[in-house]
């Protein structure tokens, strides 16, 4: 009950926050926030579409739930400094701030949706081995981000302070950081995809025993 009183208070305030928008016209921005919400409540629209009701939220699910959510505000922060150094300079000069924020509510659903897959269906297949190789991709990914941005902060302030053109960071933010960072991320969607896969070979698996049982 409690549930459908939070969803029904949410639905209200999705309704207004679109009228807003739409009065605006800020059309990207609220499609880019109905996908995001889709990303984010996919596991309930789903079990209401298939099953017309909620769907069970017990003890793992929750610890699920609860992890997804931490992931997607760590995401989040980690985008919004990203933003806010790229936007102190000129890169993003001539793209709409309303798409970037539309942008920013579609990769913060992407990355709870990832999340919640992943600690619901892919974890569980992984193993030991798998989980401590992922360890080391996720790693990689999240110290090749924080060094392409010390790495620009550097690059910067040496240049503003000295009026030279710095080298050594420029190289490791343009070269080496968006390197590892696409080992990392590479190496962590073939876990994650290798995860899923297991899962559906499991659920094959219980459907032919289940089959053979009958």
């Amino acid at each position: 009950m409690k549930t459908k009183r939070a969803l029904i208070i949410f639905g209200v305030i999705a309704l207004v926050a679109a009228l807003l928008l739409l009065s605006l016209r800020a059309y990207y921005v609220l499609l880019a926030m109905v996908i995001g919400l889709l990303l984010l409540g996919y596991r309930e629209i789903w079990s209401l579409i298939r099953h017309q009701r909620l769907p069970v939220i017990d003890e793992r699910v929750r610890d699920n739930l609860v992890k997804s959510v931490r992931n997607a505000g760590v995401f989040f922060v980690i985008v919004a400094i990203f933003l806010m150094l790229v936007l102190s300079g000129n890169l993003l000069k001539d793209v709409l701030a309303v798409r970037i924020v539309g942008l920013l509510f579609v990769t913060v659903g992407a990355a709870y949706l990832f999340s919640y897959l992943y600690y619901d269906r892919a974890e569980p297949n992984l193993g030991e081995k798998g989980l401590r190789w992922l360890r080391i991709f996720i790693i990689t990914a999240g110290t090749a981000v924080g060094v392409f941005i010390i790495s620009i902060i550097l690059h910067n302030l040496i240049g503003g302070l000295l009026g030279v053109k710095e080298p050594v960071f420029f190289i490791i933010a343009v070269i080496i950081s968006p390197s590892a960072l696409a080992v990392g991320l590479l190496g962590s969607l073939v876990l994650f995809v290798r995860g899923l896969a297991g899962n559906l070979h499991c659920n094959d698996d219980g459907g032919e025993a289940d089959g053979n049982e009958a």
